[in-house]
């Protein structure tokens, strides 16, 4: 196995130990992927149907006076359930593996889980993360138009199932006219979100925690 990183980048990258990805790709990897749920969920508050992050509801109105939807939030919701059920079928199929629920959060965290097989793996270390990626950056660009920003916090700090999540914070902070409310959140694992309303609480933690950590 090449100890370079099998995504093409201006100079070349080593990648991680037994893996095929660099250090930078592999935590955006995981990042993303864990961000997609509730970008999936946001897209669909999007459609102003009120949409959670199932996988079978679509927005509907009368036949004379339908709902607006926006044509390019709905379709990208269909591209994230789509590139999502096709890399689970692949993984699934080359491991001999289950399948999650068919709902994107329960597909993206079983992603998750395998996500050092796909970075280890060929093609997958090759064609799984471009395709993740895209997802997310659209996705972002979509929800952008409102004015949010995405501000990276730090590290998590939370655990699963006794080891440490290893995601990272983000705040998405929404303008005041904006419905969506801003949130804190981590990338990874764990599932953590948090209203603006904890922020002043878990700032003070966090960064107790960070103080103890250095």
């Amino acid at each position: 196995m090449s100890d370079l990183c099998v995504t093409p980048h201006d100079t070349e990258r080593r990648a991680l130990p037994g893996l095929r990805l660099c250090p930078a790709d592999y935590d955006r990897l995981r990042g993303d992927l864990g961000g997609l749920p509730r970008m999936y969920e946001d897209l669909g508050r999007a459609l102003g149907g009120g949409m959670s992050g199932g996988g079978d509801g679509r927005v509907s109105g009368s036949p004379t006076v339908p709902l607006p939807i926006n044509p390019a939030v709905a379709d990208h919701r269909d591209q994230i359930r789509h590139d999502l059920v096709f890399w689970t079928l692949f993984i699934a199929e080359e491991r001999g593996l289950g399948l999650p629920t068919n709902e994107v959060p329960a597909i993206a965290g079983w992603l998750l889980r395998h996500v050092d097989w796909i970075a280890a793996t060929l093609p997958a270390a090759e064609e799984c993360p471009p395709v993740i990626w895209g997802l997310a950056s659209r996705a972002r660009s979509l929800l952008a138009p409102s004015g949010a920003r995405r501000i990276e916090i730090g590290p998590c700090r939370e655990t699963v199932d006794g080891e440490a999540c290893g995601g990272t914070l983000y705040a998405t902070v929404r303008k005041e006219d904006d419905p969506r409310p801003s949130v804190i959140y981590c990338g990874g694992a764990c599932g953590l979100e948090m209203g603006a309303e904890s922020w002043r609480r878990f700032g003070q933690t966090y960064l107790q925690g960070e103080r103890m950590a250095g």
